[in-house]
């Protein structure tokens, strides 16, 4: 597995060690790359992306011989702008810096001597910034294809502006179309939770009715909407992914709906959080078939517990999965005795291959969807030695 890659460069050798020694110990998933030349550091750039690994950051010194820290770090933003670059020097000038900044993509500067804290902060941060950035990238993938080709087919437009605006406004007409026509409860909202596009389900579940909702607040349309909602947008806002597959939700007139939903930020071109998507789906019909599921289940067990007559479950091997306690009585076996194939160990020598042949035939032809009965009389012989007779019967569920 390629390990991606941090790189240093300082025509110091005794700086690269320590630099690289503090970011081995802070940053152990990163393979630690250093170079003493701009030339070098170029190099082993292009190198390492040849074999398929991944460079997410280079810090470079500025005075260095031949190539400067600041030609490095322009040089490698034209060949790769996705790297994020940290100037870490004791002697740049203002001019330098700036050059790096402006056409480099200069990320931090970090003066000489530093401080470990800071560095480990700031190289925190690039990395988690250079994290999301490629994810935003993939996420990002398809609509990019198609705005290559849209940039392609207008090559004859003047001003970028122009195209840029085009794309967007195709892009916000796709979205409110996905939207609007998906067959989940879909909003999306601003960070002043004001809506901005919202499914027709979502319409129809929250009984919003034809009323234009785009640009009004949330809140202002669900005025007694419990604090806990409220907070629940606001860790959104805040970055976090909110979900709850079965929650309880009360309408305003006081009916009541299960619902499944989750809660997520979305972010605008400039990596920052715009206001989130909140995804949700009714699932009243399903809960109330599970708990009068979950009801039918309870009263069958107090019924079978207080029947009279031994009751008993087998699966489609043939293993006993249930008993209750009239068989429990009647085989003279604890339940965890009777489970599996425990449940014969008290049948009558003379019956037992009887029963076991005629169990084994039923269970057979049951499972190839034959209807067949199983009605057999047998005995018991107990450990006392006493003896019963027993009818056991068994009918396919």
């Amino acid at each position: 597995m390629n390990t991606p890659t941090i790189l240093c460069v300082d025509d110091e050798r005794n700086v690269l060690l320590t630099l690289r020694t503090q970011l081995m110990r802070h940053f152990p998933d990163y393979a630690i790359e250093i170079a003493e030349s701009g030339d070098e550091a170029l190099a082993l750039v292009d190198q390492l992306r040849v074999e398929g690994i991944e460079v997410p950051l280079v810090i470079a010194d500025q005075i260095m011989p031949g190539m400067h820290g600041d030609q490095l770090l322009i040089e490698l933003h034209a060949r790769y702008p996705e790297i994020l670059k940290v100037m870490l020097t004791g002697q740049a000038k203002a001019e330098d810096v700036g050059n790096v900044v402006n056409r480099g993509g200069l990320y931090r500067f970090i003066a000489k001597p530093w401080d470990e804290t800071d560095l480990n902060l700031t190289v925190s941060e690039a990395l988690r910034r250079y994290r999301q950035e490629q994810q935003l990238a993939q996420q990002q993938a398809a609509l990019e294809q198609a705005n290559r080709e849209l940039l392609a087919l207008n090559a004859e437009l003047e001003q970028q502006v122009q195209e840029r605006t085009q794309e967007l406004r195709q892009r916000e007409q796709q979205l409110r179309l996905f939207v609007q026509h998906t067959p989940l409860a879909v909003a999306m909202f601003d960070r002043q939770m004001r809506y901005l596009v919202a499914s027709e389900r979502w319409i129809k579940d929250y009984n919003l009715g034809d009323q234009a909702i785009l640009g009004k607040c949330h809140y202002e349309l669900f005025p007694n909407l419990p604090d806990d909602w409220r907070e629940i947008h606001q860790r959104g806002l805040n970055g976090f992914v909110e979900r709850n597959e079965r929650d309880l939700y009360i309408r305003p007139d006081g009916s009541q709906e299960w619902v499944r939903w989750e809660v997520r930020s979305w972010y605008d071109h400039n990596h920052t959080i715009g206001g989130i998507i909140v995804f949700g789906e009714i699932i009243t019909d399903r809960i109330q078939i599970e708990l009068a599921l979950q009801d039918s289940e309870e009263r069958y067990r107090l019924l079978s517990e207080v029947n009279p007559v031994g009751i008993f479950r087998y699966d489609l091997q043939g293993r006993c999965i249930y008993a209750n306690a009239k068989t429990l009585e009647i085989t003279g076996l604890s339940l965890e005795e009777n489970l599996g194939e425990g449940w014969g160990q008290h049948l009558h020598p003379d019956d037992r291959d009887r029963m076991y042949a005629a169990w084994s035939n039923f269970v057979q032809q049951t499972n190839l969807g034959h209807e067949v009965e199983y009605k057999v009389e047998h005995r018991y012989r107990y450990p006392d030695g006493s003896v019963k007779w027993a009818l056991a019967q068994a009918v396919p569920e």
